[in-house]
């Protein structure tokens, strides 16, 4: 779990605990991910300073399957437009010289935390861009989640249909016992980040 705040600076006794025997004992690292959503997101330029506006397409055409010799009628896509705020991550490394100082092994201290701070990074940004929210703060955006959070529950072939065309309910649990899944695609017209 991540720590913010003045308070959550590494003090000697906390640092004390990955000394043993006057030698640096690097600590077991169970908070790991694997984050490949990061390391697989495809990030482009917005078109506004702190913000990204655009359209993105919420219904397809729907085909239609006629009898031989008898007439179709058309059909079209439905867009909506939106304004997408840029959030910017931000993290920083402090350690009281006094208590750097006691490390036996200063380096290899350092680099294991600082490998801890990018993976709290890494984690962070990946938890809001799936279950993030701009309700309480409007430097944050809308997450997967949030965006697409009601399963069709009609005809997927009914472009009147209500709820999102590519959500799906996975037999109506609720609760703590569910887990989300989610599969996208990359790239500049499907999933990917927006930098300033």
């Amino acid at each position: 779990m991540a720590e913010l705040g003045w308070d959550a600076r590494y003090t000697l006794p906390n640092l004390l605990k990955l000394v043993r025997n006057n030698k640096y004992e690097p600590m077991a690292e169970g908070l790991t991910e694997d984050n490949t959503l990061m390391q697989d997101m495809q990030i482009f330029p917005g078109n506004g300073i702190l913000n990204h506006e655009g359209s993105r397409r919420s219904s397809l055409p729907t085909a239609q399957i006629i009898e031989v010799g008898a007439g179709w009628d058309s059909s079209v896509s439905q867009w909506a437009s939106f304004n997408d705020t840029i959030s910017i991550f931000k993290d920083r490394f402090d350690v009281a010289k006094t208590v750097y100082d006691r490390q036996p092994n200063k380096e290899q201290w350092r680099a294991d935390e600082e490998d801890a701070h990018v993976e709290g990074f890494g984690q962070s940004v990946i938890n809001h861009v799936i279950y993030g929210t701009s309700v309480a703060s409007a430097k944050k955006f809308d997450g997967l989640a949030v965006r697409y959070n009601t399963p069709d529950s009609g005809d997927p072939l009914d472009p009147s249909s209500t709820g999102d065309p590519f959500v799906f309910d996975g037999g109506g649990g609720t609760g703590s016992n569910t887990t989300s899944i989610w599969l996208g695609r990359h790239g500049f017209k499907a999933f990917h980040g927006i930098t300033p």
